[in-house]
């Protein structure tokens, strides 16, 4: 997953990403911070191949800090939506390998961002 941000974060701010699986597509979005109550909630607006809201929720506890990310989008790539009903577990599959490559790049910034060890994962894929 690439990422790149307009600036600090704050209200309105906008980052470009870039997310890949297995599969040999990639889709490209813009997420727009439209409420922000630092250090524990953000959301977003996601415009792009993907369209819809997501609201990150941190919650510490002890010394461990849990994400919960909430996602409800809709693919608006054409052929993603033609080919969805045909190649559904194809694309959950696809999507499981991407999101768990992300929460491995997100577990090594955060740990390396405040000196944390890699002891094991920190984060877990919930439904």
């Amino acid at each position: 997953m690439e990422v790149t941000a307009d600036g600090p974060t704050t209200i309105g701010m906008a980052s470009r990403q870039r997310f890949r699986g297995k599969l040999p597509y990639t889709l490209s979005t813009v997420s727009t911070i439209v409420a922000l109550e630092p250090p524990n909630r953000f959301e977003v607006e996601v415009v792009g191949d993907l369209r819809g809201h997501g609201v990150w929720t941190l919650t510490p506890h002890d010394d461990v800090t849990h994400v919960r990310f909430d996602w409800h989008v809709h693919a608006d790539r054409p052929i993603i939506r033609v080919l969805t009903p045909l190649l559904r577990p194809l694309f959950r599959w696809n999507h499981t390998v991407a999101i768990r490559a992300a929460m491995r790049g997100l577990e090594r910034y955060a740990r390396s961002a405040h000196g944390a060890p890699l002891s094991g994962p920190a984060f877990a894929p919930t439904r």
